[in-house]
């Protein structure tokens, strides 16, 4: 693989519904991935996210605890990239049906964490993690969503 040229902060949101968790699907690509982006420069991570689901979704968020911090390395169209994501349990400001996505590329679904892998989910790094932390008897449920007392670094 090619050096990548820079290192890209992706600010990302888990949110936990009924024992689902909310998707971003890439309508290009096919893969799913946890609802997010990039973390412009000057903004917090937790401004991002409330910007991107803003601007992806038209859905308000509260941003809680950092739960995971993953590094990805891997090729896309030929390009080397490097990201570094920062996983946050993020709440849904008030009770949303279906969320449906704003831009054109992606939607958005919810899915059990069981069939994360079924779902072309990326990075397949993020998905153990997505299982413990949503099956997980030791995460208190706040507001039918997760607060988790320690963030968990993986390296991928």
């Amino acid at each position: 693989m090619n050096t990548p040229k820079k290192i890209e902060l992706i600010a990302r949101a888990l949110i936990v519904r009924d024992g689902t968790v909310l998707l971003c699907r890439n309508l290009d690509g096919g893969h799913c991935y946890l609802p997010g982006g990039h973390i412009e420069p000057g903004e917090s991570a937790r401004g991002a996210l409330v910007r991107e689901m803003d601007e992806e979704a038209g859905v308000f968020v509260q941003v809680d605890d950092l739960v995971a911090v993953q590094e990805h390395r891997f090729e896309q169209g030929g390009r080397a990239r490097h990201e570094i994501n920062l996983v946050f349990h993020v709440e849904l400001s008030e009770e949303q049906g279906v969320i449906k996505s704003r831009e054109a590329d992606i939607t958005f679904e919810w899915a059990s964490p069981n069939t994360l892998a079924g779902t072309r989910f990326v990075p397949t790094d993020l998905i153990g993690l997505v299982q413990g932390l949503v099956a997980t008897t030791t995460l208190q449920s706040v507001g039918g969503g997760l607060v988790c007392p320690t963030a968990t670094f993986l390296e991928g």
